[in-house]
């Protein structure tokens, strides 16, 4: 049985047996293919977040948070997976560890760049070397147990950076 969470809006065509009174996050699964079961997560705040991924400092170490943002870089570093969420105010480092939660490492391993997931973890301060100086989050990281993929993304062909200029003929093509 596949499980993904979805954010659905009130706009969006919904089984006879789901009423929609506001903006709510549903659980689909789908078993068999054709048929899908449509049930509110029970336990999630109607709060898609709790802070922006560019407002997170040394003052917030040991809080637990909830971000939200799209996967801009994914790295794994013997064992352990980074990525740097990214939503419009900045970047934070996350962190799946295996020895702090298997179930969310194993499946951050397959994170794609792109993809839009939701987050919940609790702020700590980098290792001694590791802090990053050009970003104002860079002296924290946020160490994950549980995370929810709200929207799956192709890899673009194109950097979504504007310090990057694609080759011309990818940026003709596309």
């Amino acid at each position: 049985m596949v499980s993904t969470r979805f954010l659905l809006k009130q706009s969006m065509p919904l089984p006879s047996c789901v009423r929609l009174k506001s903006l709510d996050i549903f659980s689909i699964t789908q078993d068999p293919p054709q048929q899908y079961l449509y049930s509110v997560s029970r336990g999630i705040s109607p709060m898609m977040r709790s802070h922006t991924c560019g407002e997170l400092t040394k003052k917030d170490l040991k809080k637990e948070v909830v971000l939200a943002g799209w996967v801009d870089v994914r790295r794994d570093h013997g064992g352990v997976v980074f990525i740097d969420l990214r939503d419009r105010y900045g970047k934070t480092q996350v962190v799946f560890d295996p020895k702090h939660s298997a179930d969310a490492h194993k499946a951050a391993e397959q994170l794609g760049r792109e993809w839009v997931i939701k987050v919940r973890g609790v702020v700590r301060e980098r290792p001694a070397g590791m802090t990053n100086k050009n970003l104002p989050t860079g002296e924290i990281e946020v160490i994950t147990d549980h995370f929810d993929v709200l929207n799956v993304a192709d890899t673009p062909p194109l950097e979504i950076d504007d310090r990057h200029l694609a080759n011309e003929d990818v940026r003709l093509t596309y």
